[in-house]
């Protein structure tokens, strides 16, 4: 079986290319880093692979690099399509009046994608009103061309530009018109000095002006259009398009240098000259940048205060770029983009001294591990560091201070002027024994290692008792590729204990008593930081075939944790040794961890071996069951139930009400006591049964079977070597007790579906969440024999709480995590039971709402913490109960209508569960003080009235709460919903994902700009690096996932696209305008199921609502765009910083300063 892509192939002559390249390379630090990237993506553009060639280009565009313009237009007759479609868009941004004739003959191209990207650089380059259809027969977009030819050939261009300048000078337009027409004259248009006034008289009026919304007035905007930024982006991007063109039309003039040079005073406009710089700027820029670049950078004196305020460390910022948190993984902007030009731009000798005077900034402003993820790859930063430190003359300095720190054997001479400075920083944070930071001596050998003399040292530090001199040790021997590391590494992972060995504790009721407060629940004891990922990493790089048997044991051990198996597996991913590959199609098919299936699935596609048969396995039983109606008397009914303490102690960001809760730390499951009860309320008094006796354990998550005679729930151990959390099943007599799952693994919150299979949330997903690191729950399937486990729930948070709607789909509740900080908020959702079509039924629409209720706490408005919607339950018609601080809650129909149900906050009232159409069963308990939300409540047993919140009190024992009360009885089964033929019959690497149009927005900006889309996938985080083991708090882990850029395309003239894509994979989209300039941000991570087709209405789009399709979408009369992964993907770390939005300016960061492995310009 061989791949569509034939990858294996594409990867030995694109290997076999690059080796011939690096063997001509100059050394590094003797060429600017950034001429290297041009120059080896300029020789890719001849490379036999289109999938390279393609690539290269989407570089050279994000790095809006106009040097290679000639030899990207001779690309435009490239027989692959993607190579073709990638010339144009880069051509829309890079081109010039030359390339017009050369866009004019891709509209006659075969490929739809490559005439519309065509039609969109014609219309972007001139500002006219180009007629023409790409997505009509030839006979129609004939004559089309004919005219757009003679319109361009009769052109006047003096005449023409200066009407586009005099539309840019027309106050009475909209500022997008005048913004078309400056970004039209930065492409055609020629250098002139009055040009070039003209359009600085337009920046003038701005200049003290910054456009960024803070606090309420962005939280206002935010809750009303969903984009922070709405109201501001007009003249925002005008200023921004302005500048950019002095840029680009000042390459031999003074003027517009000068003018660029005097907004770097104006900190919110200084990113965008730093940029515009890149175009023209001469020796007084670099001037200008070295005098700035002390002010943009981390203060020497006080970079290792990562906790005090950001002005403390840095002077001079635009207050977008504030994260007012913790920043010292944070790289300053205009740091980076002065750093752009100082090694963009030609330097000359005076420059060397004035750089030698800043060494000391360059040197603070790399940025630490801390919060951080920990990429194996060098970054731009790196490079630009090392570069600059090297022309001053200090790059060796800089490498003796740090080990003079970390091995006492060297010094730096008395004459080196920056000795007390260079010595000072170095030794931050080191520490032998305290590994709360990461040390900074550390970082500076990852960044700054060159040569080979290094390497011995290097490997002396891979056991160092530090783990984070080790984690950093293998990442310089992997940028030194240094194989001689190998057999130390190879020795190392063979002799290191499995994790296992080092006890787990997991004890809930130990939470308040750990050494630091608020920890959340822990997994392994190991030795933190974990370095174990490091040393397979770094094996995998500097290694050979030897290491493939400690690879295959490594990630099928599940003694170690989580990171260890996933690294084991990503290294025998990349060899070529078809042993290797026989074990990676066992490891895709039964691998427990699905991440890790996921990540042999990628590697067997792209080799063209075939994946294995699913193991054979009974199908879930199809029992039947005569429909009956819930009784409408509830007298005489028994209820299961569990009784805990009031108090559970778990209650990071969880209240001690029980009501609802916002983040992972407190576990995968929130209510919990120590065994189950049933009530029999017959009788005067009623009736208790104790029905399990555990006597050191946990129990949680109740549920009853259909025909009521059978409960399901999770248990977990405390001080054992058993300590997860798995699926316990009992008859309601109280025998027959049996676990249903095993393994280290958390299995929470089970539900009967009605095939009388099982559906659970449990960490078999193997992600972790990009909040806080800890183990990410996905919805998750199984027989009730135990077999057959499939996860079919995909996210970087948490699916919780399932039940089955009335529909027979799955009702759960999921914790949307995005970016980090932007979003962290619990949204209802519906799936198939194979997790196909998942969608969101309420939340997102509501916030203010939420935001409302009082006492919910540690709210950042509008996305962090403020939903918290928890314990979903089908009720009436398109109508759903679901819980919240403020108890329970009618939802629906549709996703804006809901009702609370209690008249005050009173009462803390939880589980709730439909008996009727009036009456839900509850926990509740009233509130000691109604104001204090954080005070632990005694729960009972009570019927609650639906329509006036009334409570009828069940059963109560004061000295324990109750909770998760099931009725037994007999219920009718919803119906039972099949899985997706295709996905059964074929299993395939793909999905497809189709949308409408992006018009159908509320967002204006969107509707009336989109003119691309780009498909980002997230990553997943697996590896954690600070835990319970450490001096410092575990959920020091905010690092979240890697950004990847799957492509970028054009959207149909209808705004409709059609993608196919890798399935099980969550990607966002973002709607680009003209410029590529994001204008809508999908703030939320999406997949598709093998072999599924998910569609969505629009971006954004106004909800409840279901527009009248006009015309069949456009983009669906062809194939959809294959989007897959490669090696050369765009890489990005995709964190923000920021809690609760993310305007423009923090999202224009992803792709330049954040980028790691190019040097890109939004």
């Amino acid at each position: 079986m061989s791949s569509p892509f034939r990858w294996p192939c594409l990867w030995l002559i694109a290997h076999c290319f690059t080796a011939s390249l690096q063997a001509e390379e100059r050394d590094l630090l003797n060429e600017s880093p950034y001429a290297s990237e041009v120059r080896t993506r300029a020789a890719h553009l001849a490379a036999p692979s289109p999938l390279t060639r393609s690539k290269a280009i989407e570089r050279l565009s994000m790095m809006r690099e106009r040097s290679v313009c000639h030899q990207v237009s001779t690309l435009l007759g490239d027989p692959d399509a993607r190579v073709r479609r990638e010339a144009v868009m880069y051509l829309a941004i890079n081109g010039n009046r030359e390339t017009l004739n050369h866009l004019i003959e891709t509209l006659n191209d075969a490929d739809w994608t490559v005439r519309q990207a065509g039609i969109i650089a014609l219309r972007t380059a001139t500002h006219l009103k180009l007629p023409y259809r790409a997505e009509a027969r030839a006979s129609v977009r004939t004559p089309q061309i004919e005219e757009i030819k003679s319109t361009l050939s009769k052109l006047d261009w003096d005449t023409h530009i200066s009407t586009l300048i005099k539309t840019a000078e027309d106050t009475q337009l909209e500022y997008a018109e005048r913004c078309d027409a400056i970004r039209a004259i930065c492409r055609t248009g020629e250098a002139n000095d009055e040009l070039v006034r003209r359009i600085i008289k337009l920046v003038k009026p701005h200049e003290t002006k910054s456009y960024y919304l803070t606090g309420k007035s962005a939280q206002k905007v935010m809750y009303q259009s969903g984009g922070a930024n709405a109201t501001t982006r007009p003249p925002k991007q005008f200023v921004g398009a302005c500048i950019r063109a002095i840029g680009r039309l000042s390459q031999a003039g003074k003027q517009g240098e000068s003018y660029l040079i005097s907004l770097l005073d104006y900190p919110h406009w200084a990113d965008q000259a730093l940029d515009a710089m890149l175009d023209c700027g001469g020796p007084a820029s670099i001037d200008a940048v070295i005098r700035h670049l002390p002010d943009y950078g981390f203060n020497p004196s006080t970079r290792h205060e990562q906790h005090t305020s950001y002005q403390h460390i840095v002077k001079s910022y635009p207050a977008s770029d504030n994260p007012q948190l913790c920043m010292s993984d944070r790289l300053p902007k205009l740091y980076y983009q002065g750093l752009r030009v100082l090694c963009q731009r030609p330097l000359l000798e005076r420059h060397r001294t004035a750089i030698r005077a800043i060494a000391p900034t360059i040197l603070a402003t790399i940025p630490n591990h801390f919060d951080s993820t920990v990429v194996y790859s060098r970054e731009p930063l790196h490079d630009m560091t090392a570069y600059l430190l090297e022309f001053s003359g200090t790059r060796k300095h800089a490498l003796d201070a740090a080990w003079a720190v970390i091995r006492k054997d060297r010094h730096l001479p008395e004459s080196f002027e920056h000795k007390d400075s260079f010595m000072k920083l170095a030794s931050d944070y080191f520490n032998t024994n305290k590994t709360t930071h990461p040390p900074y001596a550390s970082q500076i050998l990852a960044a700054l290692a060159r040569e080979s003399d290094q390497i011995p040292h290097l490997i002396e530090l891979l056991d160092h008792p530090n783990g984070w001199l080790r984690i950093d040790a293998c990442r310089a021997l992997i940028f030194l590729n240094a194989k001689q590391a190998a057999p130390k590494l190879r020795s190392l992972l063979t002799h290191s204990p499995d994790d296992a060995t080092f006890g787990v504790r997991v004890d809930l009721d130990r939470f308040k008593l750990k050494p630091i407060e608020k920890q959340g629940y822990d997994e392994f004891c190991d030795p933190s930081p974990r370095f174990k990922y490091a040393w397979i990493i770094a094996l995998e790089k500097l290694g050979d075939d030897r290491d493939i048997p400690l690879l295959q044991h490594l990630s099928t051990n599940d003694q170690n944790v989580l990171e260890v198996q996933h690294a084991a597996v990503r290294a025998l991913a990349s060899k070529s040794n078809s042993g290797a590959h026989r074990f990676l199609q066992t490891i895709e098919r039964d691998h427990p961890y699905y991440s890790i299936r996921l990540l042999a699935r990628e590697a067997l596609y792209r080799s063209g071996t075939p994946r294995l048969r699913p193991t054979a396995t009974k199908k879930a039983s199809n029992p039947h069951n005569k429909p009956s109606s819930h009784a409408s008397d509830q007298a005489g009914l028994s209820y299961a139930f569990i009784k805990g303490p009031h108090d559970t102690g778990n209650h990071f960001q969880i209240s001690k009400d029980q009501t609802a809760y916002s983040t992972t730390d407190s576990g995968p499951t929130y209510r919990f006591g120590h065994n189950v009860y049933i009530y029999d309320t017959h009788g005067q008094h009623g009736k208790l049964k104790q029905l399990t006796h555990f006597n050191n354990a946990y129990v949680a998550d109740l549920e009853v079977s259909y025909d009521g005679q059978w409960l399901l729930f999770c248990k977990r151990n405390i001080d054992s070597p058993d300590p997860w959390w798995h699926l316990f099943e009992i008859h309601t007599d109280g025998s027959k007790l049996r676990q249903i799952t095993h393994g280290p693994y958390h299995d929470v919150q089970p539900v009967y579906l009605p095939d009388d299979s099982i559906a659970f949330s449990s960490t078999r997903l193997g992600y972790r969440d990009e909040y806080h690191g800890y183990p990410s729950t996905g919805l998750t399937t199984v027989n009730r024999d135990g077999t057959n486990i499939q996860v079919v729930g995909f996210n970087f948070g948490r699916d919780s709480e399932p039940s089955v709607g009335k529909d027979g789909k799955i009702l759960f509740t999921r914790l949307e995590l995005f970016y980090s900080r932007v979003k962290t908020e619990w949204t209802l959702m519906s799936a198939f039971p194979d997790g196909s079509k998942a969608q969101t039924l309420y939340g997102p629409e509501r916030r203010e709402l939420f935001y409302s209720i009082k006492g919910a706490q540690a709210l950042s408005p509008p996305r962090h913490r403020v939903l918290r919607i928890t314990q979903p339950q089908p009720f009436g018609n398109n109508q759903y109960i679901i819980n919240s601080f403020r108890g329970p809650m009618l939802v629906g129909p549709g996703r804006e209508q809901e009702r609370f149900l209690l008249p005050n906050n009173h009462w803390a009232v939880t589980c709730p569960y439909p008996l009727d159409d009036q009456t839900l069963l509850v926990s509740a308990g009233k509130r000691p003080n109604p104001k204090n939300l954080m005070q632990a409540v005694n729960h009972g047993i009570y019927h609650m009235n639906v329509d006036d919140g009334s409570l009828k009190l069940i059963y109560d024992d004061p000295a324990t709460s109750e909770l998760d009360a099931r009725p037994l009885r007999s219920r009718p089964r919803e119906n039972i919903l099949t899985a997706n033929p295709t996905q059964q019959a074929s299993t395939p690497y793909t999905g497809v994902m189709i949308c409408n149009s992006v018009f159908n927005s509320r967002q204006q900006q969107i509707s009336d700009r989109t003119k691309y889309i780009r498909i980002n996938e997230g990553i997943p985080v697996v590896e954690r690096h600070q835990t319970h083991t450490n001096h410092g708090a575990a959920w020091r882990n905010h690092g979240g996932p890697i950004g990847r850029i799957l492509g970028t395309i054009p959207v149909a003239r209808d705004g409709s696209f059609s993608i196919e894509i890798p399935a099980d994979r969550l990607v966002h989209f973002q709607a680009l305008d003209s410029d590529r300039q994001v204008i809508g941000n999908e703030i939320n991570w999406q997949y598709v199921r093998p072999g599924d087709n998910l569609s969505c209405i629009g971006c954004h789009e106004k909800p409840d609502t279901t527009p009248v399709v006009q015309h069949f979408p456009l983009a669906l009369r062809n194939k959809p765009v294959r989007l897959l992964p490669s090696d050369d993907d765009i890489l990005y770390r995709a964190k923000m910083w920021f809690k609760g939005w993310a305007p423009d300016e923090r999202e224009a960061r992803m792709r330049s300063v954040n980028a790691i492995n190019t040097y890109g310009r939004e």
